[in-house]
């Protein structure tokens, strides 16, 4: 019988049978990002305290940004679960971050994939180069990597990944 994971968004129950191979984990993981990103938009559920948008390539950044979006959360680099989107250049993401900013809206990068030790190197530079970029905070998934990043940028606000598998309220104030 095969693992099933069951996520609930909501009161909404999402049922994945769950398999071995990083693809799918990133497949599920996308697919969560989007749901989240249904549930906060506005014209769905009211106005919240902060709308947080995804945005996948910077067409899609300049229409959350231009229909009300607080902030958006964003793929840069090779360490984000959503690396069959367009995602952004290092000319466009320097672009989005500006772009953002002079009109209010907050920039996360995502950081949400699994890292190996041998990765941990590049992805903490991609976080410290978006750190002097501006990116406002990092959504991290990888428990390793959080802890590398809250020691190496202590002022950049770390916020957990959907994906970071947290089950406890203890875990969630780690």
């Amino acid at each position: 019988m095969a693992n099933r994971v069951v996520i609930n968004i909501c009161g909404e129950e999402l049922t994945f049978i769950a398999e071995e191979s990083s693809s799918y984990m990133q497949r599920v993981g996308a697919y969560v990002n989007d749901k989240m990103a249904e549930v906060l938009d506005s014209s769905k559920v009211g106005r919240t305290d902060a709308a947080v948008l995804t945005a996948g390539s910077p067409e899609a950044l300049r229409a959350a940004v231009q229909n009300g979006a607080d902030a958006v959360y964003l793929g840069w680099g090779a360490f984000n679960a959503r690396r069959g989107a367009k995602n952004f250049s290092d000319e466009e993401f320097a672009a989005a971050l500006a772009y953002c900013h002079e009109r209010g809206v907050r920039v996360f990068l995502t950081l949400n994939t699994l890292v190996t030790d041998r990765e941990l190197p590049q992805a903490l530079e991609t976080a410290v180069q978006a750190g002097r970029l501006g990116v406002d905070a990092l959504l991290v998934q990888d428990w390793g990597l959080f802890g590398l990043l809250r020691r190496t940028l202590p002022d950049l606000p770390l916020h957990a990944s959907t994906q970071m598998s947290l089950f406890t309220s203890g875990g969630a104030r780690e």
